[in-house]
C-alpha cells in the first residue's frame, strides 16, 4: 500500500489514529503511532493512504496573568484551593486541561464538539470537548482525508475568556515558508560503466533545522524504497540511493536504452520536497569481430562465414558485411566472384558467407582479405587469412612416347641421296611437362633447360648428337605458378649414316634423354627419339623393252639327237646387253657393287615348252618344267634335262 511522509511543524497531540500510521525514530526505524502522543515539531510520520488521523494543537507553556487581575494567594499545601469568584476555572475545563497534559485522549473522557463550537451535550452553548461556554475558536478538527494529516490552526482557552491557555498571538502567526529546494539531477553514464554521484548536490536548505537527507526513493516498479537498498529493473540496471544523497547506478551489461527516472524525497527535518534523478546511458560500440584464419589443402575449396566470430549484443540490426578488399581488388560488389590471377577466386556475401577456390595446383601465399562489419550503427574492421597446404603432386612428360620415334628423317633427302630435298633434312617437334609443385630442373640430352625454377633464355640452344647431327632447342614455355610448360626443338640430318646389317639395315635411331625433377624431389624421365631411314640402293628397268637382247640355239645337232650338223648347241647373252636392261642407283651411301641373278619363283614352273615325241599326236611330248639351283635354271621333262640357263652374277652375262 502507498504511504506518504508528513513532517509535523507545531506541537500537537494525537487524538485519534485509524489505520497504519508510523512514526519515524531517530535511528531510522519506525513504530505505530499511539493515541495521546504529543508530537514535537520535526516529527516524521508515514501515513497510509487509507489511514485516518486526528491531531489537536498542544501548548504546554504557562499562561500569562491578566494585567489588571490581582495576584492570587499562594496555595496552602495540603489544602484545596478555592476558585477565584471572578475567574474561577470550570471543573470541566480543568479536567480537560489535566487530560491533555497527561496525554490522555480527551475524546474518551468528554463529549467532543465539532470545530467551531457546536452546542455541547445537555443543551449548553458551544464549547471545547463538549464543555459549555468554551471559546468558539477552540476544539478538535477531525481530518478524514486519505493519506494526509492536517494540522489544526485553531486554539482554545482553558480559563474561559479571562485565562487563555493558548497564546493567541502565537496562533495568529503565519507558518514559516519552506526554504528547502532540490533542482534534481540529469546525468549520463557510458554503456557498461558505473555512475556514482549525490542527489543532494543541487539541494538548497537555508533554514534547516537539519541537514538535508533523502527519506526514500522510487524507480520504475520499485516504489518508496528504503534508502540504502539496492533495487533492480531487469535489463536496465540497478540503483541504490543512500540517506546522505549518495547513489550508484550500474547499467545492465550492454544496455544503452532508456532509463526510467528515479524520484526521491528530500527532508531537512521539517520540510520535504520531491525531486528527480534522470539518467542517460551513452551507447558504446559493442560490436566486435575476431579475425578469421583458415587452412585448406591444395586444390580444395574453402568456405565459411566471416561473421562466425562476431559479437553484437545490442544491435540494432543483425551484423552484416558491407564491403571487403583482397590484394589489388578494392571494394568489389558483394556476392560477385573476383579473381587474383594464379592465386584463386573469392566471393563474399553480405551475410558473411564466403567461398575461396584456389588456382589449380597453387599452394603459395594468399593475400589477406580485409572486410567491414556493421550492426546498423557501429562498424568494425576484420581480416580473413587463408593458408594453403601443399600436397605431393606427381610430375609428368608428354610427347615423348610416340611409336617409331618423335622425328623421322630419310637419307634420300641428302644432296647425294636418291631424292635430294634440303627442307626435309630438318624436322621439328614439341614435348610438354608438368610439375605442380614447381620445376626444380629439366634437362635434355644432358643440357640443363630449367634450373631452380628458372628457364634458360638464350635460344636457339644447340645439342650435338652422337651421330654428328644437331638437335636444337628453339624455345621453352614455362609457368612457375602452374608448373606447366613445353619445349620446342628441331633435328637436322647432316650426312648419311652407317646402317649396319642386320639390325640397322633400313633404319637407324638415336635418342636424347629427358629428366624432370620438381621442388620436392619427385622425378620422371623419357627420351626424345629420332629415326634415320637408310637411302638403300635401287634398280629399275630401263624404258623401251625393245632393246632387250636375244640368243638362238638349234637342237638339230647329232650330239643333241638331231640329224644334221647345222644345229647350235649353246649361245650367250652378253653382259653389256644384260646390264643395259637395268638402271641401278646406289643412294646417299655412295656406289657399291652390283650383282645379277636369275629369279624363278617356285619349282616345276611351266615353261610353255614340250619335249618331242614322234609317237605322240603332232609330235608334242611331255611338258618341260623349270627349276632353279643357284645361278642355273634347268628345263626338264620326265626326268630328262632339255636345257639350262646360266647367269654370271658379277657381269650379268647369260
Amino acid at each position: 500500500m502507498d504511504m506518504r511522509t508528513q513532517v509535523i511543524d507545531k506541537t500537537v497531540v494525537v487524538s485519534s489514529v485509524e489505520g497504519n500510521v508510523q512514526i519515524l525514530l531517530a535511528d531510522g526505524s519506525s513504530r505505530p503511532l499511539q493515541k495521546g502522543e504529543i508530537l514535537q515539531p520535526g516529527a516524521k510520520l508515514n501515513i497510509a493512504d487509507d489511514a485516518k488521523l486526528i491531531l489537536a494543537p498542544y501548548d504546554d507553556s504557562p499562561a500569562s496573568a491578566t494585567p489588571d487581575a490581582a495576584a492570587p494567594d499562594a496555595p496552602v499545601p495540603g489544602q484545596p484551593q478555592a476558585p477565584d469568584a471572578g475567574s474561577a476555572t470550570s471543573p470541566d475545563i480543568a479536567a480537560l486541561q489535566q487530560s491533555i497534559l497527561q496525554g490522555v485522549d480527551p475524546t474518551q473522557n468528554f463529549e467532543a464538539s465539532a470545530a467551531g463550537g457546536a452546542p455541547a451535550a445537555g443543551g449548553g452553548g458551544g464549547g471545547i470537548g463538549g464543555v459549555a461556554g468554551a471559546s468558539g475558536n477552540g476544539g478538535f478538527v477531525t481530518i478524514d482525508r486519505t493519506g494526509d494529516a492536517t494540522i489544526a490552526a485553531a486554539g482554545f482557552d482553558t480559563t474561559y475568556q479571562t485565562e487563555p491557555v493558548v497564546d493567541t498571538q502565537q496562533l495568529a502567526e503565519p507558518l514559516l515558508t519552506n526554504e528547502l529546494a532540490d533542482q534534481g539531477e540529469q546525468l549520463t553514464v557510458p554503456e557498461d560503466g558505473v555512475l556514482n554521484g549525490n542527489v543532494l548536490t543541487n539541494t538548497v536548505n537555508a533554514d534547516g533545522p537539519d541537514a538535508a537527507s533523502v527519506l526514500f526513493f522510487s524507480w520504475g516498479d520499485n516504489v518508496n524504497v528504503v534508502v540504502g537498498t539496492s533495487v533492480t529493473i531487469d535489463g536496465v540496471g540497478s540503483l541504490v540511493i543512500n540517506a546522505d544523497g549518495s547513489f550508484t547506478f550500474t547499467p545492465a551489461p550492454n544496455y544503452d536504452g532508456a532509463v526510467p527516472p528515479a524520484t526521491y524525497t528530500v527532508t531537512d527535518g521539517t520540510d520535504t520536497v520531491q525531486s528527480t534523478l534522470a539518467l542517460t546511458i551513452i551507447p558504446a560500440n559493442d560490436i566486435s569481430d575476431q579475425n578469421e584464419s583458415v587452412v585448406a589443402t591444395e586444390d580444395t575449396l574453402i568456405s565459411g562465414n566471416l561473421l562466425a566470430n562476431t559479437i553484437d549484443n545490442d544491435g540494432p540490426q543483425a551484423p552484416s558485411v558491407t564491403g571487403f578488399s583482397w590484394g589489388s581488388i578494392i571494394n568489389p560488389a558483394l556476392g560477385t566472384p573476383v579473381t587474383l590471377t594464379g592465386v584463386g577466386t573469392l566471393v563474399v556475401n553480405a551475410d558473411g558467407s564466403y567461398l575461396f577456390t584456389p588456382a589449380p595446383n597453387y599452394d603459395g601465399p594468399v593475400p589477406t582479405v580485409n572486410y567491414t562489419v556493421t550492426d546498423g550503427t557501429d562498424t568494425v574492421q576484420s581480416t580473413l587469412s587463408i593458408a594453403i597446404t601443399s600436397v605431393d603432386e606427381p610430375v609428368g612428360l608428354a610427347g615423348l612416347q610416340l611409336d617409331g620415334g618423335e622425328l623421322t628423317l630419310n637419307e634420300a633427302a641428302l644432296a647425294d641421296g636418291s631424292n635430294p630435298n634440303a627442307t626435309a633434312l630438318t624436322q621439328s617437334g614439341v614435348f610438354t611437362f608438368n610439375a605442380a609443385d614447381g620445376v626444380q630442373s629439366l634437362t635434355l640430352g644432358g643440357v640443363t633447360l630449367i634450373s631452380n625454377g628458372q628457364a634458360i633464355t638464350v635460344f636457339p640452344q644447340a645439342i650435338t648428337s652422337p651421330l654428328g647431327n644437331q638437335l636444337v632447342v628453339t624455345g621453352i614455355n614455362y609457368n612457375p605458378v602452374t608448373g606447366l610448360g613445353s619445349v620446342n626443338y628441331s633435328y637436322t640430318l647432316s650426312d648419311n649414316e652407317n646402317h649396319t646389317k642386320p639390325v640397322n639395315d633400313a633404319a637407324l635411331g638415336e635418342s636424347f634423354g629427358v629428366v624432370l625433377v620438381d621442388t620436392d624431389g619427385d622425378s620422371t624421365s623419357g627420351s626424345l627419339d629420332v629415326v634415320i631411314l637408310d637411302d638403300v640402293p635401287s634398280v629399275t628397268l630401263t624404258s623401251g623393252s625393245e632393246g632387250v637382247g636375244s640368243v638362238f640355239v638349234d637342237e638339230s645337232l647329232v650330239s643333241l639327237g638331231g640329224a644334221g650338223n647345222d644345229g647350235v648347241a649353246s649361245a650367250s647373252l652378253s653382259a653389256a646387253t644384260v646390264q643395259a636392261q637395268f638402271n641401278p642407283a646406289f643412294g646417299a651411301d655412295g656406289a657399291g657393287t652390283i650383282g645379277y641373278s636369275l629369279a624363278l619363283t617356285g619349282s616345276n614352273v611351266a615353261s610353255g615348252l614340250f619335249a618331242v615325241d614322234p609317237q605322240a599326236p603332232a609330235g608334242q611330248g611331255e611338258a618341260i618344267v623349270l627349276n632353279q639351283v643357284g645361278n642355273v635354271i634347268t628345263g626338264s621333262a620326265g626326268g630328262v634335262d632339255y636345257f639350262t640357263l646360266t647367269i654370271n652374277p658379277s657381269t650379268g652375262e647369260v
